[in-house]
C-alpha cells in the first residue's frame, strides 16, 4: 500500500485530505483483490488502513468512522472470498482425495454433551498423533476431521474444519525460516505450538469456536500473528526475550475470548473489531487466570 494520511506538524489530519487518501488507496487494494494478488500482501494493506483510521479517529467524524469501517468491512469480506478460492485451487492441486470416514470415528453429540472448557475434549482425545497426513478440506460444508492428533510437517501451510482435534508442533520437524501458516473452522481443539517452528513469516486463525491456542514465540522471531473471528476461545501468547519486545497480535471480529493474565504486560493487542475502542477491555477479549491449569492437563496428557 502506497497511500498515508496526510498530518501537519502537529499531528492533525484534514478530513477531507484523508477522504481522497482512503479512496485512492481502497481503490488500490480493490483493484488488487479483483485481479487475484498476493492475499498475504492484501490483508496486510487491509490491516495497515485498518490501524491507520484507528489512529486518527479521534479527529474524525461518528459519520466518518462508520463510514470507513463499512468500507474496510468490504475490503475484508472481498480477501475473504479470495482466501477461499486460493484455499480451493490449492487444494485441488496437492489433493485428490478425501478421507473416508472409518466406522471407528465417532462424532461427539454437543447437544447432550456440554464442552465448558475450550479444547478440553481435544485433550482427551487419542494419545496417538500424526504427522501431515491429516486431509486439507478448504470447503466449509465438506467433511470434519475428528478426534485426531496432528503434528505440523514443515510443508503444509492449511489445516481446515478440524473438531475435537490437537494440532502440534514438533522442534525435530524442520521449517524453513519464513513460514505462512493458516488455520481455518476448529472447533473445541487445541492448536498448541511451544515454540512456534519457524523464525519469520505469520499465524492466521480463523473461524474457531472453543478452542485453546497456545503460540509461543522464540528468541529473535518476528511473526504476525491475526485472530479473526474467534468465538470463546481461549489465548495464550508469548514472545520469549529478554529486551522486553511485546508482541503484536492483531483481532478482527472476536467475541468472547480470553488471554491468560501473564501475557497481559508483553502483548500489543490492536483489535479492528471496533475502530472507537481502545484495545483494553473490550466485548472481543478479556484477561484471566487459566494457563496453569492447562498446561498440568496437557504434560499429563503427553507424558512430561
Amino acid at each position: 500500500m502506497t497511500g498515508h494520511f496526510t498530518k501537519d506538524e502537529k499531528g492533525l489530519i484534514d478530513p477531507r485530505v484523508v477522504a481522497k487518501e482512503f479512496t485512492i488507496i481502497e481503490r488500490g487494494i480493490q483493484a488488487r483483490i479483483d485481479s487475484s494478488a498476493d492475499i498475504e500482501g492484501i490483508r496486510e494493506d487491509i490491516t495497515r488502513l485498518s490501524w491507520e483510521v484507528k489512529e486518527v479517529a479521534d479527529q474524525l467524524s461518528s459519520y466518518d468512522k462508520e463510514k470507513y469501517t463499512g468500507r474496510i468491512d468490504l475490503l475484508l469480506k472481498g480477501a475473504k472470498s479470495l482466501q477461499a478460492k486460493v484455499n480451493t485451487e490449492r487444494t485441488r492441486k496437492r489433493f485428490q482425495f478425501r478421507r473416508k470416514p472409518k466406522n471407528t470415528d465417532k462424532l461427539l453429540d454437543y447437544g447432550s454433551k456440554n464442552v465448558e472448557t475450550p479444547g478440553e475434549t481435544a485433550l482427551a482425545s487419542s494419545n496417538t498423533c500424526y504427522t501431515g497426513n491429516a486431509p486439507l478440506l478448504s470447503d466449509q460444508n465438506a467433511t470434519i476431521t475428528n478426534n485426531v492428533c496432528i503434528i505440523l510437517d514443515g510443508k503444509t501451510s492449511h489445516y481446515t474444519n478440524f473438531r475435537n482435534c490437537r494440532l502440534l508442533a514438533n522442534e525435530d520437524t524442520p521449517f524453513m525460516s519464513s513460514f505462512a501458516l493458516t488455520m481455518q473452522h476448529f472447533e473445541f481443539s487445541v492448536i498448541h505450538f511451544d515454540p512456534i517452528p519457524f523464525q519469520q513469516g505469520s499465524i492466521f486463525v480463523e473461524n474457531c469456536t472453543n478452542c485453546t491456542i497456545f503460540l509461543n514465540c522464540t528468541v529473535g522471531s518476528n511473526i504476525q500473528i491475526r485472530l479473526h473471528a474467534l468465538t470463546a476461545c481461549r489465548l495464550y501468547v508469548n514472545h520469549a526475550n529478554d529486551h522486553g519486545q511485546r508482541q503484536n497480535v492483531i483481532l478482527e471480529q472476536c467475541k468472547a475470548c480470553v488471554f491468560d493474565q501473564s501475557v497481559k504486560d508483553s502483548l500489543t493487542i490492536q483489535d479492528f473489531s471496533n475502530l472507537g475502542l481502545s484495545g483494553q477491555g473490550t466485548d472481543s477479549f478479556t484477561f484471566d487466570k487459566w494457563i496453569s491449569d492447562y498446561v498440568k492437563q496437557f504434560k499429563l496428557m503427553h507424558g512430561m
